[in-house]
């Protein structure tokens, strides 16, 4: 598989990601890295995201986040590979 192929990933986070900006750090650690997608919290203290990009930089983007404040501690990661959006672009918080 090449470094460059675009692929789109469903990421459910959980740990201490809710009460701690980690919804606004990953909206802006992917889009400067220019990752598309969205993050959501979940009623269960997770935290959903899609996110649309290479692989590398999908997790240069969820390293960022975790190395950008000692309040998030990231226990988990389940990653599910979806369809990628044609023309997504930007990252939103829903």
């Amino acid at each position: 598989m090449s470094a460059d192929i675009i692929v789109r990933k469903r990421l459910i986070i959980s740990g201490k990601v809710q009460g701690c900006g980690f919804r606004h750090r990953i909206r802006d650690m992917a889009e400067q890295v220019g990752v598309a997608g969205w993050v959501w919290n979940n009623q269960n203290g997770s935290v959903t995201a899609e996110m649309q990009g290479t692989e590398e930089q999908i997790k240069k983007t969820l390293k960022l986040v975790e190395n950008s404040s000692d309040l998030i501690k990231i226990r988990k990661i389940d990653v599910a590979d979806i369809p990628v959006e044609i023309g997504d672009s930007g990252f939103g918080i829903r």
